[in-house]
C-alpha cells in the first residue's frame, strides 16, 4: 500500500527528523524487514547538542533538564513540534503542563479538574483533548495558550482517548469491561460505537484520526483490533492470543510507531497494517519510540527497534518518557525536583549500531544456549541463543566462539535442511521462519518465511516443505512450501506441546506430544501437501519432553524406542533420549550414554544437561552447561 495513512499522517514529522542529521550507514541491517517501512535511522550525534557554542536548532534550548513547576507526574507527555511544545498530564496534581523546549520553561500550568489521566492532539494539531476522570469530562485546551475552549461532560467517565478525525474524540472508561464512545467536542454528542465490552482496553490513533487501535488488558485471550474511522468506525483487522504460546496478561497500554508502521501491545511489536504478523518479543512494554522506530524505550531500558535487543539503561526510569521529533533528544520525567530531563540520544547509543545484525560473538558463557547443533558438513557447532536472538558459530577443534549473528526474535529451534547447506530457524518472538545459509562466511541470515503463527519447533524436508509446531498446549502444527511460505495444510488443536520429524524421504510427519499424562507419537502422510493419520501409538506416554527422533526406521520418543511404521513399541530407555549420534550406534539423555541396540547405559555426561551435540566425523559428544558456560567433550565408549 503506497499511500497508507500512517505514513502521510507523519510526512512533516519525517521531513524534521531527516534534516535533523546524517543516516547511519548499517552494512550488516537485517534487509527482510524493509517491509516494515522503517526507514534509515537519523543519525541523534548529528548537529548541536545542548551547551554548544553553534545556534541550536528549533526546537531545544541549552538546559540539560527543564523544571517543570511542582509536577508529581508527567504521564502521557507528547509534543507539537511546529509548535516547539510539550504537553504533560499530572493526574496527582490535576493539572496539564505546557512546556516550551525552545525556551526550556514551563510556559503554561493549567489546571483542569480532578485527575487528568489521559491526553491527545486533535488531528490539527490546533487543540489538545484532555480526559478528567475525576469529573467525567473531556476537556479543549488551545494547544497554543492553553485555554479552555470546551468541555463535554461524557456518558461515563473517560480514562483513555485517543483522536479522531476533526473534532472528534474516542474514549474508554476505566472499568474492567467498557464499551468504545465516540464524542463530537463541538456538539458534545457522545455515542456508543462498538457495541462489545472491551476488557481494560487502551486506544491509540494515527496523526490525522483516520485509523483507531484498541488493546484489551490483564486478561489471556487479550485482543488487539484496529479500526477505520470514516465514514463510520468498521473494524478492519484483529488480532486474538488465542494460541501458539503461552497466553499473556498484558498491561493496559499500546504505543503506535507509525513511521515503522508498528503497534506494540503485550511486549510485542506487531505489523500496523496486518495484525496478524508479529514482528518481534521484547519482553518489555513499549512506552516510546524514536520518531523513525529504530529506538524503542521500555520503563527502564532502550532496545533497538529491528532487532529487538536491549542495548542501554535509561538514565531517568519512567513511564513519562518521550523521543522528541527530531530524533535528537530523548525526554524523561523524574518526580524527585520535578524535573524533564534531555538527554541526547547519540550518548546513550554508545558503541552500539543500530539495526547490526552481526555482532561479536563474545565469551561462551555471556550466553545462554536453548540448543546447540553440530554441523555435519563444517567443523563447527551451532549454538542458538534465545534471549540475545543470536545464532553463534563455534568452533569445533579449538571450542572458541568463531562469530555471532542476530537471527530473528527470540530464536527457539534450529533444524539443517537435507543438502546440509541451509538451516531453518524457529523464530518464537516474531510470525516468521528464518532461513540461513551456511555457507555464507559474512552473514548468515538469508531470509524469512512469512508463517500464520508463532512458530516453536521446526523441520525440514526432502521434497521442500517445512513443518513448525507453536509453543502451547493443543498447538496447531503447519506444514509450508519452503520456496514460497504458502500454507499448504494444517491440524488444528490436534497435539499437545508437539516436537516435528520427518522421515528421510519427507513423506511421513511424526508428531510427539509432550508435558501431559497421556502423551501420544502421531504420524502423518503428507505426500499430497495434506495431513493424513497414518497412525499413532498404542500406549500413552506420561510427561515426555517434547523431542523426537528419527533413525533408521526407528523413531525415538518419550525414552522408548517405536517402529516407524507401525508405531510399535520396541523397549525403552528408562528416560528421555536427545540425541542419536550419526552412526545409530548411541542414544544420549541429558545425563548418560546408552547403546541403541541394548539401551544399556554405556556412559555418562558431565552435567546434568539437555545441549548435546554429536561429533559428525568424531567419536566425541559435546554437551554445554548454561550455568558454567563451559563446553564439556566426552568420547564416545569404544566398540
Amino acid at each position: 500500500m503506497t499511500d497508507h495513512p500512517l505514513s502521510r499522517s507523519l510526512t512533516l514529522r519525517l521531513a524534521v527528523a531527516l534534516a535533523a542529521g546524517a543516516l547511519v550507514q548499517c552494512t550488516n541491517a537485517r534487509t527482510n524487514d524493509d517491509a516494515d517501512g522503517a526507514p534509515p535511522v537519523g543519525d541523534p550525534s548529528a548537529g548541536d547538542a545542548p551547551g554548544d557554542s553553534d545556534a541550536p536548532g528549533p526546537c531545544y534550548g541549552q538546559a540539560p533538564f527543564i523544571r517543570v513547576a511542582t509536577a508529581q507526574t508527567l504521564d502521557p507527555i507528547v509534543e507539537d513540534p511546529s509548535r516547539c511544545l510539550l504537553y504533560g498530564a499530572d493526574a496527582t496534581g490535576n493539572t496539564i503542563y505546557i512546556i516550551d523546549t525552545r525556551t526550556d520553561l514551563t510556559r503554561q500550568v493549567v489546571a483542569v479538574g480532578n485527575e487528568p489521566t489521559d491526553l491527545t492532539l486533535s488531528a490539527d494539531r490546533r487543540h489538545l483533548f484532555v480526559a478528567v476522570l475525576g469529573e467525567g469530562k473531556l476537556k479543549v485546551l488551545d494547544a497554543e495558550t492553553g485555554a479552555l475552549t470546551n468541555d463535554v461532560t461524557t456518558t461515563v467517565a473517560p480514562y483513555k482517548i485517543a483522536r479522531g478525525p476533526g473534532f472528534e474524540a474516542y474514549y474508554v472508561e476505566e472499568a474492567i469491561f467498557s464499551a468504545l464512545h465516540l464524542v463530537n467536542l463541538e456538539t458534545g454528542v457522545d455515542t456508543e460505537v462498538a457495541l462489545t465490552q472491551f476488557h481494560e482496553p487502551d486506544l491509540e490513533a494515527a496523526a490525522d484520526g483516520s485509523l483507531l487501535f484498541l488493546a484489551e488488558a490483564n486478561l489471556p485471550g487479550s485482543k488487539l483490533l484496529r479500526f477505520a474511522t470514516t465514514p463510520d468506525l468498521t473494524q478492519v483487522d484483529i488480532f486474538r492470543f488465542d494460541g501458539g504460546f503461552t497466553l499473556p496478561s498484558p498491561q493496559r497500554r499500546i504505543f503506535l510507531s507509525a513511521s515503522a508502521n508498528r503497534i506494540y501491545f503485550a511486549d510485542r511489536a506487531f505489523h500496523a497494517d496486518d495484525l496478524k504478523r508479529m514482528r518481534g518479543w521484547l519482553g518489555d512494554q513499549v512506552l516510546a519510540a524514536s520518531p523513525d522506530g529504530r529506538i524503542l524505550a521500555t520503563r527502564e531500558l532502550l532496545f533497538d527497534g529491528q532487532t529487538f535487543v536491549s542495548f542501554a539503561n535509561r538514565p531517568h526510569p519512567g513511564s513519562g518518557v518521550l523521543f522528541s521529533a527530531d530524533g535528537r533528544w530523548l525526554y524523561e520525567f523524574a518526580p524527585v525536583g520535578s524535573l524533564l530531563y534531555r538527554t541526547a540520544i547519540a550518548t546513550l547509543l554508545g558503541v552500539h549500531h543500530l539495526g547490526e545484525t552481526v555482532v561479536p560473538p563474545g565469551a561462551l558463557a555471556q550466553h545462554n544456549f536453548s540448543q546447540i547443533l553440530a554441523d555435519p558438513k563444517r567443523p563447527v557447532i551451532y549454538g542458538l541463543d534465545s534471549q540475545q536472538n543470536q545464532i553463534v558459530v563455534i568452533d569445533r577443534n579449538t571450542l572458541m566462539p568463531l562469530r555471532a549473528e542476530i537471527v530473528g526474535s527470540s530464536p527457539t529451534d534450529m533444524a539443517i535442511l537435507p543438502g546440509g547447506d541451509e538451516m531453518a530457524v524457529a523464530t518464537f518472538g516474531a510470525t516468521e521462519i528464518a532461513i540461513l545459509d551456511l555457507d555464507n562466511a559474512t552473514k548468515i541470515y538469508k531470509r524469512a518465511i512469512d508463517v500464520p503463527g508463532n512458530p516453536f519447533r521446526v523441520v525440514g524436508s526432502l521434497l521442500d516443505r517445512l513443518a513448525y509446531a507453536e509453543q502451547d498446549q493443543y498447538s496447531d502444527v503447519t506444514l509450508v512450501d519452503f520456496e514460497t511460505g504458502a500454507v499448504l495444510d494444517d491440524l488444528t488443536n490436534t497435539v499437545f506441546q508437539p516436537d516435528v520429524e520427518f522421515d528421510p524421504t519427507g513423506r511421513y510427519l511424526y508428531t510427539g506430544e509432550s508435558a501431559g499424562p497421556a502423551a501420544r507419537l502421531l504420524r502423518y502422510d503428507v505426500e499430497s501437501d495434506q495431513f493424513v493419520a497414518a497412525g499413532e501409538t498404542a500406549a500413552t506416554y506420561s510427561y515426555p519432553m517434547r523431542k523426537v527422533i528419527y533413525h533408521g526406521g526407528v523413531v525415538h520418543f518419550a525414552g522408548h524406542k517405536l517402529d516407524a511404521t507401525t508405531l510399535a513399541d520396541l523397549g525403552s530407555f528408562g528416560e528421555d533420549i536427545l540425541l542419536l549420534t550419526p552412526d545409530g550406534r548411541f542414544a544420549v539423555s541429558r545425563r548418560r550414554i546408552f547403546d541403541a541396540a541394548t539401551f544399556a547405559e554405556v556412559g555418562g555426561l558431565p552435567v546434568d544437561s539437555g545441549l548435546v551435540a554429536a561429533d559428525p566425523d568424531n567419536p566425541l559428544l559435546y554437551q554445554f552447561d548454561n550455568e558454567t558456560g563451559a563446553l564439556f567433550v566426552r568420547t564416545l565408549p569404544n566398540p
